[in-house]
């Protein structure tokens, strides 16, 4: 089973990939969507955890955890925000290898980890190849103020936090640029895919 790491910084078109991926019945793991599942569950382990490091009354509602209040929350407090990925990140890697594990059990001949911090949490050495996401600077913001309770001077703030794109460019196997229409971007995943499966 050939194993794909999908990344790229906010705004830069991976979840477009993802979607493009999901089309082509390709098993994605989708770790915001993952992230958000843990927020929704009534996730007593992870609520008891919180306890010690935020004040919860600001985050929980009906007894689930309102992730934009707590992104909003922590988001200027990077000692605890460092411990509150390190708590996710654990839980997301449970999650990841069950993925894994069950997809190879189906036999299925190519998966993606659709991973914005692939190469920052070292992801990228359970992968065979990775594809990373570039669009221009200007469209990833205008893309990214288009998410509901966006600003600029927030969205700035996770660019300047995550990896550079040219860092990322230069770890990857394979480069899509989003910015030139889903037409476009289709057609190169489609190429990325059949030179993957081309490989194995």
């Amino acid at each position: 089973m050939i194993v794909v790491g999908l990344t790229g910084g906010i705004g830069s078109g991976k979840t477009t990939i993802a979607k493009i991926l999901k089309t082509k019945k390709i098993p994605v793991f989708d770790s915001d969507q993952e992230v958000s599942k843990l927020y929704k569950e009534k996730n007593r382990e992870l609520i008891k955890v919180l306890k010690k490091i935020i004040d919860l009354k600001k985050i929980i509602k009906k007894n689930k955890i309102d992730k934009k209040l707590l992104g909003d929350f922590i988001f200027n407090k990077p000692t605890k925000l460092k411990i509150l990925e390190k708590i996710i990140f654990k839980k997301l890697d449970i999650k990841r290898k069950l993925f894994l594990k069950k997809n190879k059990k189906n036999k299925k001949n190519i998966v993606v980890l659709d991973t914005p911090l692939l190469f920052e949490n070292k992801i990228n050495l359970m992968c065979d190849y990775v594809i990373t996401t570039k669009a221009p600077f200007q469209k990833r913001l205008k893309r990214v103020l288009k998410r509901k309770g966006m600003t600029k001077s927030k969205a700035l703030k996770i660019m300047k936090m995550q990896m550079s794109e040219q860092k990322k460019i230069k770890h990857a196997d394979f480069v899509v640029q989003t910015s030139k229409g889903k037409c476009y971007t289709k057609k190169e995943v489609g190429k990325i895919i059949n030179l993957i499966k081309k490989t194995k």
